[in-house]
């Protein structure tokens, strides 16, 4: 998404009042340990798997860029923020193994 705030504005405009909004994401890890063994699985296990799967050399590209996503990723603070300014309340954010988030904010 290239404007998190105008895309969570417009989130705001659909939701029904008191509406809830639910973000799932993979994200990259800021601690070391967690982000070379990220790194070592979507990185470099899941993309040869893919490739023995489909015997597909797009395949193993594919999960290669999947990673490169997750590098160029946002950090959660920045996620939160644009959540705030675009107007959502009790936000939260749940995080697990350093690398999957769940953003929750409510349309007040």
């Amino acid at each position: 998404i290239a404007n998190l705030e105008a895309a969570f504005r417009e989130c705001i405009r659909v939701l029904r009042p008191q509406g809830t909004l639910l973000l799932l994401e993979i994200s990259f890890p800021r601690k070391k340990l967690a982000r070379i063994l990220a790194s070592m699985y979507i990185g470099t296990i899941v993309p040869f798997l893919a490739l023995l799967a489909t015997r597909d050399f797009r395949a193993r590209t594919l999960m290669r860029h999947h990673w490169e996503t997750i590098v160029s990723s946002l950090p959660p603070s920045v996620v939160m923020r644009a959540l705030s300014d675009s107007g959502f309340g009790h936000l939260d954010c749940k995080t697990e193994l350093d690398l999957f988030h769940c953003y929750i904010g409510r349309k007040m």
